[in-house]
């Protein structure tokens, strides 16, 4: 997967993937998937599903 990554941000000429960044982006997501889930959730809520 990192490997993978490298060879991806490479194609693009972007910096190595690194441990801390990749923590971030990992972070990023679920956070962003949570914040998705609520913003869902408040919206079935709204409308009585």
């Amino acid at each position: 997967m990192v490997a993978w990554l490298s060879t991806y941000n490479a194609a693009l000429g972007m910096p190595p993937v690194s441990v801390p960044r990749a923590l971030f982006a990992l972070a990023g997501g679920i956070f962003g998937g949570a914040v998705t889930g609520l913003v869902g959730w408040t919206g079935a809520n709204l409308f009585g599903y």
